[in-house]
């Protein structure tokens, strides 16, 4: 795994399919088995990651994803900063955005199959969810009694 072709792939997985919503490539990126991690929960699979995307593109159409501080680490894992912005104009966990400006930071981490693929993810943590949804005006607490 060479730094320069691990970036490439993660500017192409964010434009494409994360910012850009466009799946039909998903597959090129992503390992039939794939897993994301995050504070909302485990998601299996393309289609539960996509879905998952969908919900929060609802919620805050035209989201931005900027990469920083890319590192490898071993042969198949790579760490990295997000900078998301968006606006809250939709509906999420059954609040309606009014609007409301989103800045977030959020470390991630992911592990590559032997064909470069993505095969598992680690991103928004518990702090950072906290912060997400402080910001769209929805109490963690409610949130987190909601699952």
């Amino acid at each position: 795994m060479e730094h320069a072709a691990v970036a490439k792939a993660l500017d192409e997985i964010f434009s494409t399919i994360i910012d850009g919503g466009d799946y039909r490539e998903i597959d090129r990126y992503f390992t039939p088995d794939y897993i994301d991690h995050s504070a909302i929960g485990d998601l299996h699979g393309s289609e539960a990651f996509s879905g998952m995307l969908e919900g929060f593109r609802a919620a805050m159409p035209g989201f931005r994803h900027e990469i920083s501080d890319l590192s490898l680490v071993g042969d198949d894992m790579a760490l990295w900063q997000i900078h998301l912005t968006a606006s809250f104009t939709g509906e999420f966990a059954g609040a309606q955005g009014r609007g409301q400006a989103i800045e977030l930071w959020v470390a991630n981490a992911a592990k590559f199959a032997d064909d470069g693929r993505v095969q598992e993810h680690w991103g928004m943590a518990h702090d950072a969810l906290g912060i997400l949804l402080s910001q769209m005006g929805i109490d963690a607490a409610a949130f987190a009694s909601a699952d």
